[in-house]
């Protein structure tokens, strides 16, 4: 915790807490690449070996596509779930955006689009195209509902809202 004394008014910050909070709000890698490894039907392992970062790969089920059509769909996803996407903002009326759902009919669209076309070269199996389309889908509504009416700018502002108190009593008239 940092503390700031200025003429009897104590400023108290977090400013590591609040950047870890912001920070995981923020980042996406981790979650993209767990996606990824659900695609590839496994996930990578991480381990040092004789001082080296060494990954394998662990495969736990079939996969949906292969590398090429993981990778694709991981460029597609970090299109939209990515730091800079989340600061844009969906006016709503009554609860409801149209850009946004626009949005979202257009991912849908997109994705659906590219899964088809690419079937082949993607290794993929078309009795997984309803609950991929959707399961992606869903993952971008539920990042990119945080710009709905701006309420994760202002969510921000609250999480790096400095806390103000008054020190009179708590230490002499120098601050000593």
């Amino acid at each position: 915790m940092s503390t700031e004394i200025s003429t009897g008014t104590e400023m108290i910050s977090q400013p590591n807490q609040d950047f870890n909070f912001m920070r995981i709000r923020l980042e996406t890698e981790e979650f993209i690449s767990k996606i990824k490894e659900g695609l590839l039907g496994g996930y990578v392992f991480v381990q040092e070996k004789d001082g080296n970062i060494e990954k394998r790969f662990i495969k736990t089920g079939e996969p949906i596509v292969n590398f090429i059509g993981a990778g694709a769909i991981e460029k597609i996803l970090s299109m939209r779930i990515n730091p800079h996407t989340v600061q844009g903002n969906f006016i709503t009326k009554n609860k409801i955006s149209d850009d946004f759902e626009i949005m979202l009919e257009k991912f849908q669209q997109s994705l659906g689009e590219a899964l088809i076309v690419n079937k082949f070269d993607w290794n993929f199996r078309s009795q997984n195209f309803t609950w991929l389309v959707f399961s992606m889908r869903d993952s971008v509504q539920l990042f990119l509902s945080r710009c709905l009416d701006n309420l994760e700018r202002v969510s921000y502002g609250q999480t790096t809202k400095a806390v103000e108190t008054n020190v009179v009593g708590r230490r002499g008239v120098l601050g000593n």
